[in-house]
């Protein structure tokens, strides 16, 4: 029995060793499956630098190790993912896996350093396309005003002021003239505005409309009606009391085209039906709906003004708004621009928008006039006429046979208003005598067609007004002057527009 007990012992002694000692067994290796980058394409100033982040799959893969290399003739550099920018020119940086050399890469683009550019001294209407200039007092109308500092870097122009001595309402100025906008064409313009100073009412001007600014950052969005080639596309207009120093950053600028409809809308609810002066050779309009916060609802496709609305049925009562959509007009510029919201109203009957069917009038000057449109032109101290006349978004309309100007004015400009039409159905070389009424908030000589053929308007009464000329080509079948003198605040109307041939 005793020797039988040892050889048994002997047994689990071998088993023993064969099993290792009782160790435990060797680890299962978890393969890599792939690699995945934070960017796949990324572009870099030179100097610029950018964090690759790698990411191995799986998770808990064995080996996670990978290195890093870059194409190109030293255009970056990369150092565990870091890649910096050196030269101008395209590089891919691959990350590959060691285990597995599974890869992924980014595409780095490699672009010159910007270069701060000049921005030349101008006035507006000397100013070439597509370029920014910027305009300062020197003591035309009151003050001297130097400017350290007019550069534009990318997209942003930087100006710094300084007031060295007296006060001038618009004695620091920028201006910017887009070459693909068309004129006549309504926009609106918006841009990010950073000024060191805040500017509260009626000290800043963009494009003729008043704008208060926080001091920081600020996001502006203004409309207006594209003017002639002298006219900026942006118009930036400071009045120098705002401060004796301050620095304007002006970026991100972009121009969206609006669609105002002509005489405006009106929505008949009763009758289901929308007018409107037709875009020329519209094939068809799309109507939109949205309620009254301004947020979309639903749009159908009308065929012309005058259409119905089946969509109308479908409201319950309450205010809402609609767009007009021109498609596939003549003019293309018109094409997929949406025009301003109307507000209308269903329960009430028959809508027309608040202050009634209107259109505003562009600045314009008579060498270049559009046919049957008003437009006025106005004097600035910039181009040294002695005075400047100032005319605020939706100051300047006509609506149902009414034309509508309020100015104010400063200085003393002969005749720094201006009041133009063109009346295509008139015959050249043929005498007219034109009439209409005129009517004005401040009694004063006002000119007509010629400067030297003065009428006294009483103030606040309906004059008939009326003289004869020869109907001109390149020349204005209406004109009428007024003297900044006259008023520092001014409200200029007419109606009952007719031109009579001589006999």
């Amino acid at each position: 029995m005793k020797f039988k007990y040892l050889v048994t012992c002997a047994t689990c002694a071998l088993l023993l060793a064969g099993c290792g000692g009782g160790g435990k067994p060797s680890p299962k290796t978890i393969d890599v499956t792939g690699v995945t980058l934070n960017e796949t394409s990324k572009e870099l100033d030179i100097g610029d630098s950018f964090q690759l982040v790698a990411t191995v799959a799986p998770e808990d893969a064995t080996n996670k190790n990978v290195t890093w290399s870059a194409s190109g003739d030293g255009i970056v550099s990369v150092d565990d993912g870091l890649v910096t920018a050196l030269k101008a020119g395209e590089s891919t940086v691959t990350v590959t896996t060691e285990s597995g050399n599974k890869t992924a890469s980014c595409v780095f683009t490699v672009k010159e350093a910007l270069v701060p550019e000049d921005i030349k001294f101008s006035g507006e209407g000397d100013k070439a396309p597509d370029t920014w200039v910027y305009w300062n007092d020197q003591n035309w109308c009151g003050s001297t005003v130097s400017v350290s500092e007019h550069t534009k870097l990318g997209n942003k122009v930087t100006f710094t002021y300084t007031v060295d001595a007296g006060q001038c309402d618009w004695g620091f100025q920028v201006f910017y003239k887009n070459s693909q906008l068309n004129e006549g064409a309504s926009y609106r313009l918006t841009a990010k505005v950073n000024s060191k100073v805040a500017v509260g009412d009626g000290l800043l001007k963009i494009n003729g409309t008043y704008v208060t600014l926080a001091a920081g950052d600020n996001d502006i969005a203004v409309k207006y009606v594209e003017g002639g080639a002298a006219a900026s596309s942006f118009q930036f207009v400071a009045n120098t009391t705002i401060a004796a120093s301050n620095t304007f950053v002006i970026s991100d600028w972009a121009w969206e085209g609006i669609l105002d409809i002509p005489g405006g809308v009106e929505v008949d609810v009763d009758k289901g039906t929308i007018s409107f002066v037709p875009v020329d050779g519209a094939a068809s309009y799309l109507v939109k709906y949205y309620d009254e916060s301004k947020a979309y609802l639903d749009s159908e496709s009308v065929a012309a003004t005058g259409a119905s609305l089946t969509k109308l049925a479908s409201l319950a009562d309450g205010n809402y708004y609609l767009s007009v959509t021109a498609v596939s007009s003549l003019d293309a510029k018109y094409d997929s621009i949406e025009s301003s919201l109307v507000l209308f109203k269903v329960g009430g009957g028959t809508i027309v928008p608040a202050g009634g069917p209107k259109t505003n009038i562009a600045f314009g000057e008579e060498a270049n006039l559009p046919l049957d449109k008003f437009v006025y032109w106005a004097g600035r101290w910039d181009w040294n006429v002695g005075g400047q006349v100032n005319i605020a978004e939706g100051d300047a309309y006509t609506e149902e046979g009414l034309l509508h100007i309020h100015y104010t004015a400063e200085g003393s400009c002969a005749f720094g208003l201006q009041i133009f039409y063109k009346n295509s159905e008139l015959k050249v070389g043929t005498t007219y005598t034109v009439s209409f009424k005129m009517k004005v908030a401040v009694a004063g000589d006002y000119g007509f067609l010629a400067a030297d053929s003065l009428k006294t308007i009483p103030a606040d009464t309906w004059t008939e007004v009326s003289y004869e000329y020869g109907e001109a080509s390149g020349a204005a079948s209406l004109k009428v002057l007024a003297a900044t003198t006259i008023a520092n605040d001014n409200t200029i109307e007419m109606k009952d527009f007719a031109w009579v041939a001589k006999a």
